[in-house]
């Protein structure tokens, strides 16, 4: 009854009805009931303005919500009341309250040994970890409350794959994943309607017993992933770095720039205003267009409010909303270069990701690479994009320049007598790459099909060819890449997508790119967007060349972009070259072993 009084505008009549069902809820000593009134009268109270009976009314459902089951229920309710201390002014109390919510999310995170589970309630929770930086860097100006605030959010999963917190792939998982490349592949050959309905029932009741509960899972354990602190991170960064972590607030954008002499705040703008502009420069990008107003406004409302930047020539990005999408490498500085041949730009999932990750020694393989392409799509009409997301047909083409792409990198290697391993057409199997991921390889290369699924990002896959033998389907999905243990430095996902995913609250962007460094690669490389075969080409093997130089892995790809700018010139607009990111250890040589 209330609720239909608040949609017909009597709020009075909603007040006066929430009130008795108040009195009934008190004298049936229905708890659960009396909390969920007293948040309802809250809303109400705050939309007239009366904050002083909304408050008291938050405070009684909270002290209500302690006595239930439901402790999953308090963090936003904390939030909400620390909203209202915010709009009146009462920061500290505010700040005390988001604590309080932060410390019951954590409670809630560490007693998952799931990490699927542990995604999505980090998901459910962002808001409070953004409310709580933008409490901190408008209001309180404490940079390492706020720093500590986000990063606790974005970098918890990868800092728990990172430090090895969960438990081992066992058994179990093992057969849930050859279940459902089974079931996938009789989905992609199925025609009638019923049986595609069951089919795709039985791969989603699969897919749930991903999802049992803790107790059901062996070697399960509490984690706990602590972040690395600011003064550690500053110790850590050179002289000529810089860590610039966003955060996309309600109503503007914030920076978090970080030095080995200084931390601060800045806010960069609204966040709307950004959003547009990324939107235009990407249309101008697939456009084929080149060095475009929006591209120089980005520059100005993103990088150049930070004067520490002067000087600084390897900047170290923690992305945020829209701005994972966006080609950093191709914003225009005011002298109209792009931003990539100034600075030398990588990615991370998180700063303390970033630490770790640099802090990992490279692995010594006997092998240089494994490379895997020129798979036959048009010859296996089976393997369609059917088996994942939307479950619409999609035969895939050959890509025609992947086969020549791995063997210009062969022979880069080849000529330094590294031994390099290789999957070309036929031979480049789901299973046959799953096999062979399991020995040492320093690095490991994929041009191949792959599609993003905004809507499931755990659908996310790498085509591959279909194996009669073993009753696998030839899609490698991110849930299921995460369940490999790579044994690489570095692996380059060179495929249309790899980079793009769901947007995710602060556990940041749900990739194929960030499944791999989850899986233990120590540096991925991927794309935003399809590049053409030529300069895709001309790019990889530009930097391989400059791998077997010695040069590091983000000098390597930045090299290599450079140079094709130079020898394309006009025509080398940023949709050729600037899909290409490097994500996790860029301050290392890898070791080629020979």
């Amino acid at each position: 009854m209330a609720t239909i009084q608040e949609e017909t505008k009597r709020q009075p009549q909603a007040i006066e009805t929430l009130y008795s069902a108040e009195h009934l809820t008190s004298k049936g000593n229905f708890t659960r009931l009396y909390a969920d009134i007293q948040f309802r009268l809250a809303d109400i109270y705050r939309q007239r303005g009366e904050n002083a009976m909304a408050e008291r009314r938050l405070t009684r459902g909270l002290s209500a919500t302690q006595n239930t089951p439901e402790i999953w229920l308090m963090p936003a309710r904390l939030e909400s009341l620390a909203e209202l201390k915010t709009a009146d002014g009462q920061y500290l109390e505010a700040d005390a309250l988001y604590h309080r919510a932060s410390d019951l999310v954590d409670v809630l995170i560490g007693g998952t040994t799931n990490p699927q589970a542990e995604r999505t309630l980090i998901v459910a929770n962002s808001e409070i970890f953004v409310k709580h930086f933008q409490l901190s860097a408008d209001h309180l100006n404490r940079v390492d409350d706020a720093y500590e605030g986000i990063e606790e959010a974005r970098g918890r999963e990868s800092l728990d794959m990172l430090r090895g917190a969960f438990p081992e792939t066992n058994a179990r998982d093992v057969t849930i994943d050859r279940t459902l490349g089974r079931l996938r592949q009789q989905l992609a050959q199925a025609s009638g309607d019923r049986p595609r309905t069951e089919l795709k029932n039985a791969i989603f009741n699969t897919e749930q017993q991903r999802w049992t509960t803790d107790a059901e899972k062996p070697n399960g354990v509490r984690r706990e992933a602590e972040i690395v602190p600011l003064r550690n991170v500053q110790a850590k960064l050179a002289a000529n770095e810089a860590m610039l972590e966003y955060v996309a607030g309600e109503q503007q954008f914030y920076c978090l720039i970080i030095t080995a002499k200084s931390a601060r705040i800045v806010a960069l703008g609204k966040r709307e205003a950004i959003e547009e502009k990324i939107d235009s420069y990407l249309a101008d990008i697939t456009n084929l267009k080149g060095k475009q107003e929006s591209g120089h406004e980005l520059y100005a409302a993103l990088i150049q409010p930070m004067p520490e930047l002067n000087g600084k020539s390897h900047l170290i990005l923690i992305r945020d909303g829209k701005l994972n999408l966006l080609p950093w490498d191709a914003l225009v500085d005011n002298s109209n270069r792009y931003l990539v041949e100034t600075k030398n730009v990588s990615f991370s999932p998180s700063v303390s990701s970033a630490i770790l990750l640099r802090g990992k020694r490279p692995i010594t393989a006997a092998k240089a690479m494994l490379a895997v392409g020129g798979i036959p799509y048009e010859e296996n009409p089976l393997l369609v994009a059917s088996v994942r997301g939307a479950y619409q047909s999609q035969h895939l083409r050959n890509l025609l320049g992947s086969r020549d792409e791995v063997l210009d990198a062969v022979k880069v290697f080849e000529a330094h007598h590294a031994e390099v391993d290789q999957q070309l057409g036929a031979d480049g199997t789901k299973e046959a790459f799953e096999h062979a991921i399991r020995d040492k390889h320093s690095i490991v290369h994929l041009a191949v099909h792959a599609l993003a699924d905004l809507n499931n990002p755990d659908h996310a896959a790498l085509f591959l060819l279909a194996d009669k033998k073993s009753g696998t389907d030839g899609a490698l999905d991110s849930a299921e890449v995460i369940t490999l243990k790579v044994r690489a430095n570095l692996v380059v996902l060179s495929a249309c997508e790899t980079a793009v995913g769901k947007l995710e609250g602060q556990e940041g962007i749900a990739t194929l790119s960030r499944a791999f460094l989850l899986a233990g690669a120590r540096t991925v490389i991927s794309t935003l967007w399809t590049v053409d075969d030529t300069f895709s080409r001309f790019l990889t093997a530009q930097f391989y060349a400059g791998i077997v130089n010695g040069q590091t892995t983000s000098v390597a790809l930045r090299n290599a972009k450079l140079e094709l700018l130079k020898t394309f010139g006009p025509i080398a607009v940023p949709q050729r070259w600037a899909a290409y990111t490097l994500e996790g250890a860029d301050n290392y040589a890898v070791p080629l072993g020979y």
